[in-house]
């Protein structure tokens, strides 16, 4: 016999009854559905995941043509209704809900409109079970069927759109921080909560879900665990900072990306409410936008709580303007990036701060030489070597060498250039600041190729490639890339320059790193070899644009060879974080 008892968790003792019969009567086999496990020996659980993309979208078709039995998918309401199925996260009456609105909104209406799913999903079939009638009913019933301290963690998931571990719980939930492993666990056994993908240590949430969490929120302690939550992430960002110029990067840079949907929720929040808390956020975590490709993003969100942040907290507006200013000087926007890194100088200056003030006249004389203002560049890093020898800063005096060495490169003093960078690797080999070895090792590649010294060029560019590579940091990808299609022109390889210039254009179109388009990171004669190969560039520049950052990358170190690789079709992008963990190890060798 097959029992099957369907919604079990409507009544109060099943579990006991379905016991008692097992124990009494064997044999019969049970098939339960519950929002809970029943916890009984021998059960065994089968957690139903959302629909898959291709299900959900079955679903959805067939619940629609219920509606509008003429319904037809082109290729613009088959993409309209794959951000609907993707917006309610492949759940089942989110769904059939969503397509019971075809009578009223067309595709692309109802995917518009998905920001506030408990307003759109609405009028389900009225022979279903009141609960079962709209998303909202349905989460307020999972929700009665909570204790105390499981809604305090529920309410508190609403400040959580990346996920959550039990830590990171612990520290934003009110109350008693040791308690939350039971309320934890009610919340998975119903559903509103689940363990992240890969069995990681997260508890992530749906979207519907965390809607229904701040409404929750917004009736209790919704500033409270907001403030918590900001604080919490700025204490992470400000510990990972200092290890995103590290020999071992990538270890952070993956914290900050498990965080980064937190992150920019926090930032909104803090931004109106508690602008110097926003600051923390910001300026700790600019320089994860720049190695992974989020610079436009960095720049509106530095832009906002520069607008709210008050001038008499001066420690918050030199952090922030020094984070605006790098961003400003990647996308090459330099300006933005001179005004930015001047204030911050100001800063410096106002508050006698020696430290700060070697940071901020260091920082000014990029976007200076950027704009061509070589002299001007130069009596400021001069002015920047003064300070940090004052306070017996080494690295700081090997990043000045560098500095010195770009500009006598723009000079084209290059035999100055060499002896400087090479001076600079030396000091940053013999330190921890690997960051700045691979960036004065690049400069020094750079150097070589424009002497046209092809051999010692690849030694440094492969050396310093490999150095970025691994972490997946995109802003160095890109400028690598463009140095290794100079080293192909070198080389007599045309094709490998043009594909390899096809990456470089993809990676900054995706990230906004426009500072690849400096003259000193050109590749030369570019135009006339595109021009002399007509119809065949576009093809090499495709199929360069097509392979995946990783794929770049080993192409530029002759280890891999692109083939049948359909154009403008991208597996992986510059913005999903450059290289996959498992070709770190071969990269670093």
């Amino acid at each position: 016999m097959l029992l099957i008892l369907d919604n079990l968790e409507q009544f109060e003792h099943g579990a006991q009854v379905v016991e008692k019969l097992l124990r009494t009567a064997p044999g019969p086999r049970v098939l339960a559905t519950s929002r809970r496990p029943l916890r009984l020996r021998g059960e065994q659980q089968y957690p139903l995941e959302p629909l898959t993309r291709e299900a959900a979208v079955d679903q959805f078709v067939e619940r629609a043509r219920a509606v509008r039995p003429g319904l037809r998918l082109g290729e613009q309401e088959r993409a309209a209704v794959e951000r609907i199925v993707d917006g309610v996260d492949g759940l089942p009456l989110a769904v059939e809900l969503a397509a019971a609105r075809v009578g009223t909104l067309s595709l692309t209406q109802i995917a518009d409109r998905l920001g506030s799913q408990l307003r759109l999903l609405v009028s389900g079939p009225r022979d279903l079970p009141g609960r079962q009638q709209t998303v909202r009913s349905t989460l307020q019933w999972s929700y009665d069927l909570l204790d105390e301290p499981a809604r305090r963690v529920f309410a508190a998931l609403a400040v959580f759109p990346g996920g959550a571990t039990l830590e990171a719980l612990e520290q934003v939930v009110p109350g008693d921080p040791g308690e939350l492993d039971l309320p934890v666990e009610e919340l998975l056994d119903q559903g509103l909560l689940r363990r992240g993908p890969d069995g990681s240590d997260r508890f992530v949430t749906l979207k519907v879900v965390r809607e229904f969490a701040a409404e929750i929120l917004a009736r209790g302690d919704r500033a409270d665990v907001w403030h918590r939550e900001a604080v919490r992430l700025a204490d992470l960002v400000e510990e990972s900072a200092p290890q995103l110029t590290t020999a071992e990067p990538a270890e952070a840079l993956d914290r900050l990306r498990a965080e980064h949907d937190n992150v920019r929720a926090a930032l909104v929040v803090a931004t109106e409410h508690e602008p110097a808390l926003a600051a923390r956020i910001a300026a700790g975590v600019w320089r994860y936008w720049q190695m992974r490709g989020h610079l436009r993003e960095g720049r509106a969100a530095l832009e906002a709580v520069r607008d709210h942040l008050p001038a008499d907290d001066p420690r918050a507006c030199f952090a922030l303007y020094t984070a605006l200013g790098g961003v400003a000087y990647w996308q090459r926007d330099l300006p933005a990036g001179e005004a930015a890194y001047a204030a911050a100088v100001r800063l410096a200056e106002q508050s006698g701060d020696p430290a700060d003030l070697a940071e901020g006249l260091y920082n000014l004389s990029f976007a200076i030489w950027q704009q061509g203002r070589l002299e001007e560049a130069t009596e400021l890093a001069e002015r920047s070597r003064e300070v940090f020898a004052g306070l017996g800063d080494g690295a700081g005096l090997a990043r000045v060498l560098w500095l010195r060495g770009v500009l006598a490169l723009l000079t084209r003093d290059l035999g100055t250039a060499e002896r400087l960078l090479a001076e600079a690797a030396d000091r940053h080999r013999a330190g921890t600041d690997a960051f700045h070895l691979g960036w004065s090792l690049r400069m020094l590649g750079r150097t070589y190729l424009l002497q046209g010294r092809a051999d010692d060029a690849r030694e440094r560019l492969v050396e310093s490639l490999r150095l970025f590579a691994p972490s997946g940091d995109v802003s160095a990808l890109v400028l690598h890339l463009a140095d290794f299609a100079m080293l192909a022109v070198l080389d007599g390889d045309v094709e490998r320059e043009v594909r390899l210039v096809g990456a470089v254009r993809r990676i900054k179109q995706l990230t906004g790193t426009e500072i690849v388009d400096h003259p000193v990171n050109a590749v030369s004669g570019l135009e006339e070899t595109l021009t002399r190969l007509g119809p065949e560039a576009d093809r090499l520049l495709a199929e360069g644009a097509a392979m995946t950052d990783d794929e770049a990358v080993r192409y530029a170190l002759h280890e891999f060879q692109p083939v049948g690789r359909h154009p403008g079709v991208h597996p992986r992008t510059a913005a999903d974080d450059g290289i996959r963990p498992d070709l770190r190890d071969s990269l670093r060798s």
